[in-house]
């Protein structure tokens, strides 16, 4: 057996190292991104009542200011991350989206909060592509999986700090009536979330910028990657559209219901059972919180389960397992008459919550060509901005206005807003199995070739 050199196992050190700090930043950049998404719905309450805004105007606010700008931003911030230094872009990103989470807590109106969650997404459209671009370049295929369920899973953990240290502080500072922010003045506690949540990703982006190293560009090593850039866009898009509908389409979809939650599950046990923000955010965090971060920790298994199943569409097959298992206990928490019964109910609904998102970034990262595929991964942002968070957020609050004068207008919202995810998700999803399955058998063939051609 050949022993390895010092300097080759030195080496192969730096190159874990390097990996383990893209993961790490990728991390706490996409926890963070979430939390500042988050507090959003816990102060949708005081928010109105504040600005006067009616729930239509909330929807749009949660959902298209800030997700129209994040989808229609994504595939030039996918453009930026194949052609630019990905350590300025991301550090530039987490600093400008944590400006427009400061500004939120300043805004007056309608028009500067719309600004604000416009600006929001503008920096948090970079994520996704970065996010596929480094993991794929940093982790071996054979752990990718794995690593993307671990990324996945701060999503998640993002929520559960978001409503945790939010619940608590707001409730801090509800109790002091206001606070006194240097060169602003007194403020109203809501306020002041947005402000203290804003802090640590100055703090990140500083950090980002001064010590990530990120790795080199990589080849995915399929007979897609051997032909020019342009050939490469066209010809995987002309071959596998149906894939692309499926995932863009299909995949935003099924997770229409489950992310429009997150916004008002908050506002939800407020109007029905009478509790204050700060109870529900805490005890949401310990509960259905909880339960969404074990399932991200899942997602990994239930892939790599499915593949030594034989499966070779494992990826795909997660997406709808949890898509279809998230909006089915979700249909049924909200038709259940007590708070401790819905509580439990999204527990388990909130476990599979992100096996779709999970189950997107295997595909794309087993799918796509290397050398475009920030730019392919900006175009599944731009899908999820459009399908996934403005469409949802929207049909929310435009039918719990609809339905307001029935005593039960956000729940009629979500109840049909859950059907629609369930139902047309599936339904896109299904034809792309076929598909996927070809595209992996073809990769599966290039390798043997490759291997063959090796031994030669």
């Amino acid at each position: 057996m050949k022993l390895s050199s010092p300097t080759e196992e030195m080496s192969r050190v730096a190159v874990r190292a390097s990996a383990v700090s893209v993961v790490l930043v990728l991390y706490l950049g996409s926890l963070l991104s979430f939390g500042d998404r988050v507090i959003f719905g816990m102060v949708i309450k005081p928010l109105k009542e504040s600005l006067n805004f009616t729930s239509t105007e909330i929807g749009l606010l949660a959902g298209a200011a800030f997700a129209l700008s994040y989808a229609f931003f994504s595939p030039v911030a996918g453009w930026a991350v194949d052609r630019f230094s990905r350590r300025v872009v991301f550090g530039g990103a987490i600093g400008f989206w944590s400006l427009m989470t400061l500004f939120s807590g300043l805004a007056s109106d309608f028009t500067t909060m719309a600004l604000a969650r416009i600006g929001l997404g503008v920096g948090e459209a970079f994520l996704t592509p970065l996010a596929v671009s480094l993991i794929s370049d940093a982790i071996a295929p054979d752990r990718r999986a794995r690593i993307i369920a671990i990324y996945a899973s701060s999503s998640a953990m993002g929520i559960f700090v978001a409503l945790l240290a939010g619940g608590t502080l707001i409730g801090e500072l509800s109790g002091t009536g206001s606070i006194t922010l240097p060169m602003v003045g007194p403020i109203e506690p809501w306020r002041g979330l947005f402000v203290a949540a804003a802090l640590p990703g100055f703090v990140l982006a500083a950090s980002v910028l001064a010590f990530l190293r990120e790795p080199p560009r990589t080849s995915a090593g399929t007979v897609i990657d051997l032909v020019g850039e342009k050939a490469q866009v066209n010809d995987f898009l002309k071959r596998y559209w149906h894939l692309i509908l499926s995932i863009y389409v299909g995949g935003c979809t099924i997770q229409l219901a489950g992310n429009s939650w997150i916004t008002w599950q908050v506002p939800y046990f407020e109007g029905f059972y009478g509790w204050s923000g700060a109870k529900a955010s805490i005890v949401l965090a310990f509960t259905s919180g909880i339960a969404a971060v074990a399932g991200c920790f899942s997602t990994g298994a239930l892939v790599q389960f499915l593949k030594r199943r034989g499966h070779r569409d494992a990826s795909l097959r997660a997406i709808v397992i949890g898509g279809v298992s998230c909006n089915a206990f979700l249909i049924a928490a909200l038709f259940l008459p007590s708070a401790e019964a819905t509580v439990a109910c999204l527990c388990v609904s909130m476990f599979w919550l992100y096996f779709p998102i999970a189950g997107m970034f295997n595909v794309m990262s087993e799918a796509f060509p290397a050398s475009v595929r920030g730019r392919l991964a900006g175009l599944q942002v731009l899908a999820v901005g459009i399908v996934t968070n403005s469409v949802g957020q929207l049909l929310v609050g435009f039918l719990s206005d609809r339905y307001s004068g029935d005593g039960g207008g956000l729940r009629t919202a979500m109840i049909i807003t859950t059907f629609v995810s369930l139902f047309v998700g599936v339904a896109v999803l299904v034809p792309g199995f076929r598909v996927y399955r070809r595209l992996m058998s073809e990769q599966l063939n290039a390798v043997r070739l490759s291997s063959l051609a090796d031994g030669v």
